[in-house]
């Protein structure tokens, strides 16, 4: 893991050093800004020399204040993009400060510009470093063990969610149980070792990355005592709450006199927030429409010579509060499709009251084509323009599939169905019934224009992977 840190530390160095460079470049070497255009050697270059290294030293201080070297931060989430925002706006602060106390005097655009370029640079830096070491984590390269305390039904969930590929690749190496005879499976391959009381021995033979604390094992008197064992072992304790579907953008810290307290923020799916993210889809569609209708004339003429006409497929889908209407598709099925569904009954694949076929035999060539690419859905930009849909939303489902979800399922029809959805970019048809309505009800919940954002920059590598793709 040192390895790693040492990599990251320099391709840092590297983005901000490249970050600030170009913004120099930009004020002084160019003629992109409608400033004078220098070319020779000018005396204050040399200020600059001594800026670019200080530049490099305060971001690379105000990356590790913001705690973005702790293993856990590698992975870029959505809290992190934003600490690093933060890290760069206090560097270029603190490096323009410095430069007015040695009486440099340095373009007031430099800083603003370098800020910018350095963020973009660095932001896409650490999507690189997480999806590397995300893979290395699967792959079992650079592993994090696990220890859990607890074996109840929240530790099986919580192993399980650990051990999925999404996590980060962790390896659960065992429950620690005062209730739970020892030598019990819980998950996979983790068994009961023995009870908590033991913890301290068990840590040091198995020498985990972390102790997790499960949410029903998570009283006061067993967290502190598992504080007080691991003190100056440098095992990382973590407390799971019973907050498992709610993301931590939207908690705060709080307290009540010395009791601290996980603050809860409200979600809103509606007022200014909503009204931006009509506007994005507008904005998005229309613009996706234009340039895509090449695109839109190559599949056309593609469906046409397959199977003739209709070119279109129009389907009945259950929008907000259950409001019915009608989704585009391409033709991607021969015609009389819906007729032949109850004989192939035998061969649904799917859980619950889906119904997937994965080599279904009423699917043309260029039908299996646009399916695995997700060609087919481009004319729901025609239904993100309407406003049946929008870009990003749970996913519009059959009334006969609706009339089957129980009350926590039906909360996913709070929001405007979506072309893309965090299920979509977490698996597609590779999650079971039960995972993608958890994944659609928890977007609805926490649903901020933020994560809009990571769930469409998410959507192109989950398409061109093809990975669940039917």
């Amino acid at each position: 893991m040192r390895c790693v840190w040492i990599f990251v530390l320099a391709g840092d160095a590297l983005c901000v050093l490249t970050g600030l460079g170009f913004a120099y470049l930009l004020r002084f070497r160019t003629g992109l800004l409608p400033l004078p255009n220098l070319v020779g050697y000018r005396p204050e270059d040399a200020n600059y020399v001594v800026l670019l290294g200080a530049g490099v030293g305060l971001s690379l201080l105000a990356l590790a204040a913001y705690r973005l070297y702790e293993p856990r931060r590698l992975l870029l989430r959505l809290l992190a993009v934003r600490d690093v925002f933060h890290a760069v706006l206090v560097a270029m602060v603190g490096t323009t400060g410095l430069a007015f106390f040695l009486k440099m005097q340095p373009a007031r655009t430099w800083p603003v510009l370098g800020g910018i370029a350095t963020f973009l640079l660095l932001t896409g830096w650490r999507v690189v470093v997480g999806r590397w070491l995300a893979r290395l984590r699967v792959e079992g390269i650079v592993s994090g063990r696990v220890l859990i305390v607890g074996a109840d039904s929240g530790a099986r969930v919580l192993a399980e969610r650990l051990e999925r590929r999404e996590a980060g690749g962790y390896q659960v190496v065992g429950f620690m149980d005062d209730q739970t005879p020892v030598g019990c499976v819980i998950w996979g391959q983790g068994a009961v070792l023995g009870p908590v009381g033991d913890l301290a021995v068990k840590a040091e033979r198995l020498r985990p990355d972390a102790v997790v604390v499960s949410s029903g094992a998570a009283s006061s008197e067993t967290v502190a005592g598992v504080l007080r064992t691991l003190e100056g072992t440098g095992v990382r304790v973590l407390v799971a709450p019973a907050l498992a579907d709610v993301l931590t953008s939207r908690l705060v810290v709080a307290s009540i006199g010395d009791m601290p307290l996980l603050d809860v923020g409200e979600v809103r799916l509606s007022g200014p927030k909503a009204l931006a993210k009509r506007a994005l889809d507008l904005i998005l569609a229309t613009v996706g429409l234009v340039v895509l209708a090449p695109v839109f004339l190559a599949i056309a003429v593609a469906v046409l010579a397959d199977g003739g006409r209709p070119v279109l497929f129009r389907h009945w889908r259950v929008g907000r509060f259950g409001k019915g209407f009608r989704v585009w598709k391409f033709r991607t099925m021969v015609l009389g499709a819906e007729e032949m569904e109850a004989g192939l009954a035998e061969l649904n694949g799917a859980d619950g009251p889906r119904f997937k076929v994965a080599s279904d035999p009423r699917v043309t060539r260029v039908g299996e084509f646009l399916r695995r690419s997700s060609l087919d859905e481009l004319p729901q930009l025609l239904n993100v323009l309407k406003g049946d849909m929008s870009l990003v939303g749970p996913r519009p489902m059959p009334l006969s599939e609706v009339a089957h979800y129980d009350e926590l399922e039906l909360r996913r029809l709070r929001a405007v169905p979506g072309m893309t959805g965090l299920w979509q970019v977490s698996g597609r048809s590779d999650l079971s019934f039960g995972e993608s309505m958890r994944l659609d009800v928890l977007y609805v919940e926490n649903w901020s224009p933020l994560l809009d954002l990571a769930i469409l920059a998410r959507t192109l590598p989950a398409v061109l992977s093809r990975r669940g793709a039917v």
